[in-house]
């Protein structure tokens, strides 16, 4: 901990200090002069109001603030029923190598507290791919902030609610000395999206549908570069176009296209000029991407993809540093899927400048395409910097929000128009949505329904059988509330049960893990145009009604992996 200001004066010497540990002096004081300022200004209108009302009374409106607070978290925490939610996510390399890493999120619920415990996800890493215990604890704060307490002052009487266990050496609590900087981008946002799943189902089960998404964009793949700019000085930094990820589904409707990004939803993309002035790259394009988001009922958000030359500069370098280029990390809430990975490339040697006109639409293909170009390097997630020639390119894409409810259960409408829009592709509207489209665009309800109907019964021909069956198929008496997507509240034979709410068939007993009693299929990611998941490390496993097909969960599990409960 360094102390900035005595007597009220900078400490010159530990800025200097700092300034020389940076590749951005200028730009590093500036934001350390914005935070001061920023403390002196509250500083002052706190000194204002105490001199105004008096300590007295200030300390007491804080105190309250902080009271209330704590009070509507616990009422609104009593109100989830009692219970155990599980979730499970991947990441793709360590730090400084491919690999499979899990992050394994178990919460229960009992009374006015949650306890999440963190038993079972992966060891700490020798790269930058780990968190710090705080940064770990408010990526979950962030979540609860943004959906079950979002109508809450945000202070500390939240955090008396929530009991947070993680194993020390894991790579959310690591041994020091561990590498960290990579955290918001990689681990934290996966945390992220995890947690925001199982709040989701935890607002689901009490009826606060307001409080309920899909898992937003779970990766964020931030461009590093430097060296020296266009204008003759030694520059470094960084471009967060990714911050516009999608955000998730919700009952309602549709995810939120380039968005926002969870752990800070007030950061925003930087205006594609700005980062031209300031670095030596033109943007050949900066939109949002076709595919990217999970489809589902709802849909995910829609992710972007940049393609960017570098320009007036012979000695700048470009890396990526993130999670989820070979493993999907946003998973998708009541039968929605999950969003599609990340994509990162350079296109070397090809001088978009140099280019004919026609040669140069060539260039704003979507990313996917550009890597199957001459002179393109397809990479992983995470790309030490490299030295780029005047004219190469560099690509990325980013992912969406996941998505809410069974696809086929999406209202056809809806999916042409996100055809039109270049926000879906006329593959997925067929092979996922099950919409079929004329010529010109339109629905043709009759072949759209009959496939649907084909795609039903599929899932139900090709799934495994549930781990427990049960006796009773017959139409449920009476349903209740909606729960889970198609999963609602019922009773039948006088009992309390969970039933499909287009069939009616009952599915379980209503405390019961659901998961156990449904039939289930192991599904490539690459059926869902999820191309560069690794197929040997990553499956997805869709639960759906035993009676009608209806997709009711679609998890994450390693390739090969016995189905297992409380997915």
């Amino acid at each position: 901990c360094l102390k900035l200001i005595g007597a009220g004066e900078p400490i010159n010497h530990v800025y200097r200090l700092i300034e020389r540990a940076t590749r951005n002096p200028a730009q590093v004081s500036l934001d350390i002069a914005s935070k001061v300022a920023g403390n002196n200004v509250a500083a002052a209108r706190l000194d204002e109001m105490i001199a105004r009302d008096g300590g007295a009374f200030v300390r007491g409106v804080l105190a309250k603030m902080i009271n209330e607070t704590e009070t509507k978290a616990r009422e609104r925490i009593r109100a989830i029923p009692d219970g155990t939610w599980h979730n499970v996510c991947y990441a793709d390399h360590n730090g400084l190598a491919p690999a499979l890493l899990k992050t394994e999120v178990r919460a229960e619920k009992r009374g006015e507290v949650i306890s999440f415990d963190f038993t079972g996800t992966s060891a700490q890493c020798p790269g930058p791919v780990n968190a710090a215990l705080p940064g770990t604890i408010g990526a979950i704060f962030s979540v609860l902030v943004l959906t079950l307490f979002s109508d809450l002052l945000p202070n500390r009487g939240m955090v008396s609610s929530c009991r947070i266990s993680v194993p020390k050496g894991c790579i959310y609590n690591p041994h020091y000395p561990a590498a960290l900087f990579a955290a918001p981008p990689g681990p934290l946002c996966l945390l992220s999206s995890v947690v925001t799943k199982i709040v989701s189902e935890m607002a689901m089960a009490a009826g606060l549908s307001d409080a309920v998404t899909a898992p937003w964009n779970g990766n964020v793949n931030a461009v590093y570069m430097g060296g020296i700019d266009q204008y003759g000085q030694l520059q470094g930094g960084l471009t967060l176009d990714t911050n516009g990820g999608g955000t998730g589904g919700t009952p309602f409707d549709d995810g939120d296209d380039t968005a926002a990004f969870m752990l800070a939803p007030g950061s925003i993309m930087a205006d594609v000029e700005m980062h031209e002035a300031n670095y030596p790259i033109v943007y050949l394009f900066r939109r949002q991407r076709a595919d990217s988001c999970g489809h589902g009922q709802m849909r995910g958000g829609a992710g972007g993809e940049i393609a960017v030359a570098v320009h007036n500069s012979s000695k700048w370098r470009v890396g990526f540093r993130g999670i989820g280029v070979e493993v999907s990390t946003t998973r998708g809430l009541a039968g929605g899927y999950p969003a599609d990975s990340a994509r990162t490339g350079f296109i070397l040697g090809v001088d978009p400048f140099k280019l004919s006109p026609a040669e140069y639409r060539g260039l704003l293909r979507p990313v996917d395409e550009l890597m199957r170009m001459k002179g393109a390097e397809p990479q992983k997630a995470l790309i030490p910097p490299r030295l780029l020639a005047p004219g190469d390119v560099y690509c990325t894409a980013w992912c969406g929000g996941g998505g809410f409810g069974d696809p086929l259960r999406r209202d056809p409408a809806r999916v042409a128009k996100d055809v039109l829009a270049r926000l879906v592709s006329a593959e997925r509207s067929r092979d996922t949505y099950g919409v079929v489209l004329t010529a010109n665009g339109d629905v043709d309800a009759h072949a759209s329904a009959a496939l649907r109907a084909d795609m039903r019964q599929a899932r139900l021909a090709q799934a495994e059988p549930a781990r427990i069956q049960t006796r009773q198929q017959s139409p449920v008496l009476r349903l209740g509330k909606p729960l889970y997507g198609v999963l609602s509240l019922g009773e039948a034979d006088g009992v309390h049960v969970l039933a499909c709410g287009d069939c009616g068939a009952v599915i379980c007993p209503e405390r019961a893990d659901y998961h156990d009693y449904l039939p289930s299929r192991a599904r490539r990611p690459g059926s869902l145009g999820h191309k560069t998941v690794r197929e040997d490390w990553q499956a997805y496993r869709e639960y759906c009604c035993p009676g009608c097909g209806a997709l009711i969960d679609v998890a994450f599990e390693e390739a090969g992996a016995v189905p297992r409960a409380s997915a």
